[in-house]
């Protein structure tokens, strides 16, 4: 831009106007909309998380201690949690702090955003005049970026940040943040469909329950993902037993979701909604794979699973459990009991016939 004739270090730069000062510690730079701040722009707050100093004794020489001010994580993103806060509603900043402009505000030593001015301090560590330059320029890259988010609508802005915010909690946010505001319309549509494939499973699981059955595959590709927390796959399975189709669960996805050793309550979970469903030829199979656990809630579910179907193909499996040392008494005593059940023949049903009177 061209330098203003008011003063030496202020500028105009399209639609804004830049001063920089040089501080004892790098630049001060403010950037002002000359018409004002646009959009919504004037509802952003962002501040420099605080710090004050104590002088505390110890001998004969003084330590000064820093007492920082402890982060309220709104945003969940590490960087800008850490070094700056809000002090405006959630609902106001998301729609404004795009990918973009959550790039920028991080870059700033400190910086401070009220009544629609920009406050940054910047090139405190700079080493030459150059890389100083580059410091507030991008300030005023900032300032810039922030102008096309306020006057962009919101229902854009939040759905770019549910797909490419670096922070999975920022995209869960703004995510949500959209599907609260503008329920309807094709882009809420669009930004699920995007995150069902997220790489970050709690976006598919808020994705795969707000498409409803359109995200059930979604849904099912989280409750099998061995990678993904077990919260987060028994809350997938759960949410596919709220639809019409209840719990399908086919003999290949049984393979992915019995898993004893690593996911226990998911292996119950589905053990229970197994016993909730009429029978198929593979459920006791799967079943019998639970009494590889070790854990006590595992066993017994499956115990209690086995002896409902009373299926015999199940006391071989039962008897190995009941004749483990390592797991508690009751387990194995429950065990043997329903396996030498199993092994039992039934009984058969005798028909009583009256006896045929001899003639004559």
């Amino acid at each position: 831009g061209a330098p203003s004739a008011e003063a030496p270090l202020s500028w105009a730069i399209g639609e804004l106007a830049v001063s920089v000062v040089n501080g004892a510690r790098g630049y001060s730079v403010l950037v002002r909309w000359p018409l004002g701040a646009p959009g919504r722009l004037s509802e952003l707050e962002i501040h420099p998380r605080r710090t004050s100093a104590v002088t505390v004794d110890r001998g004969a020489s003084a330590r000064t201690v820093r007492m920082r001010e402890r982060a309220t994580n709104p945003l969940g993103d590490p960087a800008f949690d850490d070094a700056l806060r809000l002090g405006c509603a959630l609902s106001v900043a998301l729609p404004l702090l795009t990918p973009e402009v959550m790039r920028l505000v991080i870059v700033t030593d400190s910086l401070a955003i009220r009544d629609g001015e920009l406050r940054g301090v910047v090139g405190s560590t700079a080493l030459d005049p150059d890389q100083a330059v580059h410091a507030i320029a991008n300030v005023v890259e900032l300032a810039q970026a922030l102008s096309r988010a306020a006057v962009t609508p919101a229902e854009m802005t939040l759905a770019i940040g549910a797909r490419a915010h670096r922070s999975v909690a920022l995209r869960l946010k703004s995510l949500q943040e959209l599907e609260d505001r503008f329920p309807s319309g094709e882009v809420l549509q669009d930004a699920l469909r995007v995150a069902l494939t997220d790489p970050a499973p709690i976006l598919r699981l808020e994705a795969g329950q707000a498409l409803g059955e359109a995200g059930r595959d979604g849904l099912w590709g989280l409750a099998v993902d061995a990678h993904a927390p077990e919260s987060l796959r028994v809350a997938a399975l759960l949410a596919l037993t709220r639809g019409d189709a209840g719990f399908d669960a086919d003999e290949a996805r049984l393979e992915g979701l019995i898993v004893p050793r690593t996911a226990p309550t998911l292996t119950v979970t589905v053990l229970r909604l197994l016993g909730a469903r009429p029978p198929a030829p593979y459920d006791v199979g799967a079943a019998c794979r639970a009494l590889a656990s070790d854990n006590e809630e595992v066993l017994l579910t499956a115990i209690s699973f086995l002896e409902h179907r009373a299926d015999p193909e199940a006391a071989r499996p039962l008897t190995d459990v009941a004749e483990d040392p390592s797991l508690p008494a009751h387990v194995r005593e429950r065990a043997k009991r329903v396996g030498e059940r199993l092994l039992r023949p039934s009984p058969s049903l005798r028909v009583l016939r009256p006896a045929i009177a001899p003639q004559g």
